[in-house]
């Protein structure tokens, strides 16, 4: 399941634009030493120079950064990495599934859940942190089991380093500390200070540095548009559009399926019962920080200008979610094993499985030696071959950031105008030396420059099977 998920990943190799973020401050990075990216985001300026990395944590790029300098391939690198994700998130599930007792059919169930539902073939096949985010938080519920069950100290300094690393991937892993919160508590007098004081200042340091130079260097924490912008997101419009399509006996079934679950859940974590306490305690664990990270995404939405939720999004809650599912499923199923009900539940994992695994429409064995490098890579051969750049400061583009990966110059997206008339064009072309256009043959940049562009002085460049066009000023 390790090596499909793996191979699924180099087959398909998505790139979103945050993923090209990643990649491109990694080449600043290891080519500079700046955090910088290439495209004109999320200023939107048209300016001419690379932009500063400050919307995400540094840790990503770092990483990514040392395999660039190892091997000098970006795409390649990404692969790498990802794949070692991947690699480390199967590694430490099994250790996890091992050290809480789950038997060896039960965690096959549990691992194809991870493997075929439609959340994670969009985690693994995308150049994301979230693969190696959630590595790192089942490392963390690993450290969080031992501590329930062990009294030694190296333990809480596990806790403390990967609190930090994770938290070094996604802000959302200063929330992680909660995973602790109960472990805590329960410890006596100064003890209990130092443990919280420890946990709270490790999983926060990351973005505490990363902010502080942020503000700096460039007087802000972050760049981002999204901070503090007001709120686009609507939450009855958002499940109206999201429900409205389904029959109603859908919905209906959805919600009395989600309060069994809740029920379940919570009514096996809080159980009196003496039998396999340490599971039952773990559980709580995972639901003081599930609501926590709900409660958090709630915050967001409310103070800033985010998207609406995503299986990205959710990433976190959804994991923690079926891991208390299935463990609770496991514990019903341990204590009372010759009931029909708890056989029946203890097959809902391969019932989650398989249903997953009908949705999937890509081959479910793809071919292990393909790496899919974008279209880009091709174009910007042929441009730099041929001579086109030149001595061109930057270029404009419409909204596509692969060609960040590619460019080896400012990328400047065209985010104030269709380019529907030469006054615009003739205005950004002053911008800067020998600017270029590099556009998809299928969007309304290229449908308004091409009926104008010998007026500009300009020739075109066409790759038709690649679907981009290239227009340069002629020498």
């Amino acid at each position: 399941m390790c090596l499909f998920s793996i191979f699924s990943w180099t087959n398909q190799l998505n790139l979103s634009p945050d993923s090209t973020n990643y990649l491109s401050a990694a080449q600043h990075l290891s080519s500079k030493g700046e955090f910088e990216i290439s495209v004109n985001w999320p200023s939107q300026k048209m300016r001419p120079q690379p932009e500063p990395y400050t919307e995400f944590p540094p840790g990503l790029p770092l990483l990514a950064s040392a395999f660039i300098l190892a091997c000098g391939d970006v795409i390649l690198s990404a692969a790498i990495v990802q794949s070692l994700a991947i690699l480390m998130f199967y590694i430490a599930l099994f250790r996890l599934m091992g050290l809480l007792g789950l038997s060896r059919r039960f965690r096959i169930g549990v691992f194809a859940v991870f493997s075929f539902f439609p959340a994670y073939r969009i985690i693994f096949t995308t150049f994301w942190t979230e693969t190696i985010f959630l590595s790192l938080l089942f490392l963390l519920l690993i450290i969080n089991y031992r501590i329930i069950t062990s009294k030694h100290e190296k333990y809480w300094v596990y806790a403390y380093i990967l609190l930090f690393l994770a938290s070094s991937f996604k802000y959302i892993g200063v929330f992680n500390a909660f995973l602790f919160a109960l472990p805590v508590i329960s410890l006596a007098g100064g003890n209990r200070i130092i443990k919280a004081i420890n946990i709270i200042l490790f999983s926060t340091l990351p973005a505490i540095i990363w902010f502080l130079r942020n503000s700096i260097l460039y007087g802000s924490i972050s760049l981002s548009h999204k901070i503090g912008n007001k709120v686009s997101f609507n939450f009855v419009d958002f499940v109206v559009n999201y429900f409205e399509p389904l029959p109603l006996f859908a919905v209906i079934g959805g919600i009395i399926v989600l309060v069994w679950i809740c029920y379940l859940i919570i009514s096996t974590a809080f159980s009196k019962i003496n039998l396999q306490k340490d599971k039952r305690y773990f559980v709580r664990n995972l639901l003081v920080i599930i609501l926590v990270n709900i409660s958090a995404l709630a915050f967001f939405m409310i103070a800033s200008h985010i998207d609406p939720p995503n299986f990205r999004m959710m990433s976190t809650t959804l994991t923690l979610s079926l891991l208390a599912l299935f463990i609770c499923i496991h514990i019903i199923y341990s204590d009372k094993p010759q009931k029909f009900g708890s056989r029946i539940l203890a097959k809902v994992p391969y019932i989650i499985a398989i249903v997953s695994l009908m949705s999937i429409k890509y081959p479910v064995c793809p071919n292990p030696a393909a790496i899919n490098y974008p279209a880009e890579k091709e174009l910007w051969e042929d441009i730099d071959s041929l001579g086109i750049a030149g001595k061109a400061t930057h270029f404009y583009s419409g909204y596509y950031f692969n060609h960040q990966l590619y460019a080896g110059r400012p990328q400047l997206m065209l985010w104030q105008s269709n380019m529907s008339d030469t006054v615009y064009a003739k205005e950004i072309l002053e911008i800067g030396e020998s600017p270029f256009f590099v556009l998809r043959d299928n969007d309304v940049w290229y449908a308004n420059l091409d009926k104008y562009y010998t007026d500009l002085g300009m020739e075109k460049y066409y790759r038709k099977d690649l679907g981009y066009a290239v227009y340069y000023l002629k020498d």
